[in-house]
């Protein structure tokens, strides 16, 4: 976005409708918020010049090196690019519908086309030349972004019916989604654009307004240089009386009469307002129109914004109502007024503190999923725990000698310390579960009983971008057998399960660093077998073991609470694991104890690249990313301990842990007493 307000543009705007790396690459379209260099070279410009301070680094260039990867600029029409190949298609002034005649770019410092200008592409035309070098197809393990409307929105002004154009406007940019999508794009980025009259633009499009025609080209310079040093000389924020002044200011500088300004303003202000917020309402309808919002990371610019401003110190910025320099953007290389750290390098662009905050935003929300799809592990730990406690159990069952119809109540504490991990996730589930039950004797080979499990647990998730934790508390349900021969025995259980948990998300944009809370219910239910042979070798037995583990877990879906523009809508999820396991054991019996030892070979079958599904809480779309597989094989070792204190009182534990599983280990153990009646 750049140039000169048309005049009618800015006072005839109408009201419109209320309202590892995860990417093989990253494309890029739109318009000067994007553009990298589009026209560099030309001019007398350098090859990276863009419309920010310094040419700094942009969102775009921000984003991708989060992925380890790298940004060009694309433009076929600048014999100055050498790299045809580049993935940044993005050009400043360009527009979403095709400006008639084209606009061209570069111009001079003093707002003229350069001798060498060339036309914008406006989008339409950077998605052609995409899909053009790319034989028609979109990669579709590739990012794509579009960020692209504010040219429309102050080109609409000077239309008869500004909402028709804006709504051709809001078209031709679900039309480019519509394309990438039809290639085979499966995530596109597609940032909302912000409140624009927030921005030190509305009092320059006042004084344009109030001063039009090239005859009053040198009042507007002198009036927007006395506004621009009111608005940027200090640690200031967009106050109406900071802004009042500014326009007085502006007045005396150009000889306008007291109040012009300030009247022109209070019609001009809301009608930027108006038009941007009216894009993106008529670009979400469009969307929805097409049932094109899946696959859409819908970034919520304008709600970052609205938070920045409202706080500005938190997110690293001193000046929020002025700019780093007077003139263009493009022409900015450093502060006027050094000492401050400004939002705005010129009366729209950001800077480049501001993209990199809009360029962490958004990778914060590419990583967002990942936090969630850790939730299930959760659960998935609570029936590890559990299936840990009955085993101890069933090894005292078969060390005790009970008569047929003795029952045994029983209690026991069981902890775990794991890490379960993904490609750019890993979980550290950390729990306590208390067991309670009662098992009988059937027969002398069979017994039976029901158990009650209670989980007060907390998984750590180092998420890369978003990390948290979860807190559980959750209520399992089992019921048990445990079957033995003189050397063969058998032991089963089943479980169902639920329970709340509370989720705390972690989001760092500049120096702000936000806490997102949500709540979501998880069930879950499970199935396991297991059993051995044992051979008498003197005062010992030893044999083989082997078993089967199945556990199956939903997460309901949630929405994370406050409606900030980082809080999220996660999907349900579901996840499944199941466990085989062959080993050998080695126990005996001394006296009152018996000790136990094991050593298995585990295998997990359900080994799928899981995809969790999200959205923004507080914009249209969703999107998908998936996992990674978690490692499938690994050993388990096992120790324990059971002993009969008295006739009717015996005490059992074990202690276990995992290795050969990278990034994904466990360790655990539990304690219990059982009373014989």
């Amino acid at each position: 976005m750049r140039k000169r307000l048309n005049t009618l543009a800015v006072a005839t705007l109408l009201a419109l409708p209320a309202a590892a790396n995860a990417y093989s690459n990253f494309y890029f379209f739109g318009d000067s918020l994007t553009d990298t260099g589009a026209f560099g070279g030309l001019g007398g410009l350098p090859s990276n010049a863009r419309w920010t301070l310094g040419y700094g680094t942009g969102w775009a260039e921000v984003l991708a090196k989060h992925y380890g990867q790298n940004v060009s600029p694309n433009n076929s029409l600048n014999s100055h690019i050498a790299n045809t190949a580049g993935n940044n298609y993005a050009q400043g002034d360009a527009r979403a519908q095709p400006a008639s005649p084209p606009n061209t770019n570069p111009d001079t410092p003093s707002q003229t086309p350069a001798a060498d200008a060339i036309a914008v592409t406006d989008l339409p035309g950077q998605i052609n030349a995409y899909l053009g070098q790319k034989g028609q197809k979109a990669d579709p393990n590739a990012a794509y972004a579009i960020w692209i409307g504010g040219n429309d929105v102050i080109a609409a002004g000077s239309q008869s019916d500004p909402t028709a154009y804006l709504g051709a406007s809001a078209g031709y940019t679900v039309q480019a989604v519509a394309a990438l999508k039809a290639a085979g794009a499966n995530t596109i980025i597609l940032p909302n654009l912000p409140d624009i009259s927030a921005a030190p633009l509305s009092v320059l499009a006042a004084i344009q307004t109030a001063l039009p025609g090239a005859g009053n080209a040198g009042k507007v310079v002198a009036a927007w240089g006395a506004a621009w040093q009111i608005l940027s000389s200090g640690q200031t924020s967009n106050s109406p009386a900071l802004i009042n002044q500014a326009l007085s200011q502006a007045e005396t500088a150009a000889g306008l009469s007291a109040g012009t300004l300030s009247s022109v303003y209070a019609a001009v202000q809301p009608n930027l307002q108006k038009g941007a917020s009216g894009y993106n309402q008529l670009v979400d309808m469009a969307l929805s129109a097409g049932n094109l919002q899946h696959g859409i990371v819908r970034a919520n610019i304008s709600g970052l914004f609205t938070e920045l401003l409202a706080n500005p110190q938190a997110y690293g910025f001193s000046n929020t109502s002025g700019a780093a320099c007077p003139q263009s953007a493009l022409y900015c290389l450093a502060a006027v007024i050094p000492g401050q750290s400004y939002l705005f390098t010129d009366a729209l662009h950001p800077t480049p503190a501001a993209y990199q905050l809009i360029g962490d935003y958004i990778y914060g929300l590419l990583q967002a999923p990942y936090f969630a799809g850790a939730l299930p592990e959760s659960a998935l730990n609570n029936a590890r725990q559990l299936g840990g406690t009955l085993d101890s159990r069933y090894q005292a069952i078969r060390a005790q000698k009970r008569e047929v119809g003795a029952v045994s109540a029983f209690v026991s504490g069981a902890f775990n310390d794991d890490k379960v991990g993904y490609d750019d996730v890993s979980a550290k589930p950390q729990g306590r579960l208390y067991t309670v039950g009662l098992d009988f004797q059937a027969s002398p080979a069979l017994s039976l009983g029901l158990a009650m499990s209670r989980q007060n647990g907390k998984t750590d998730i180092n998420g890369i971008a978003t990390p948290g934790s979860v807190d559980d508390r959750s209520t399992l349900m089992s019921a048990l057998f445990s079957y033995k021969q003189e050397r063969f025995w058998l032991d089963g259980d089943a479980h169902i399960g639920a329970g709340d948990i509370d989720t705390r998300r972690q989001v760092s944009l500049g120096a702000a660093r936000i806490t997102l809370n949500g709540t979501a219910r998880q069930s879950q239910y499970g199935l396991r077998i297991g059993g051995g042979y044992r051979f008498p070798l003197g005062a010992y037995r030893t044999g083989p073991i082997a078993g089967l583990d199945y556990a199956h877990v939903k997460v309901n879906g949630f929405t994370e609470q406050g409606g900030n523009s980082s809080s999220m809508a996660f999907n349900a999820q579901n996840g499944t694991s199941l466990v085989a396991r062959v080993g050998w054991q080695l126990e005996a019996d001394i006296g009152r104890f018996s000790p136990y030892a094991k050593l298995s070979y585990a295998h997990e079958f359900k080994r799928d690249d899981r995809v969790v599904t999200a959205g923004l809480a507080t914009t249209l779309g969703d999107y998908s990313v998936k996992l990674g597989k978690p490692k499938a094989d690994w050993l388990e070792w096992t120790a324990g301990l059971s002993a009969q204190l008295s006739k009717s009182v015996s005490m059992f534990g074990q202690l276990s842990a995992a290795s050969g599983r990278s990034g994904s280990n466990q360790t655990a153990g539990n304690i219990g007493v059982a009373l014989t009646f």
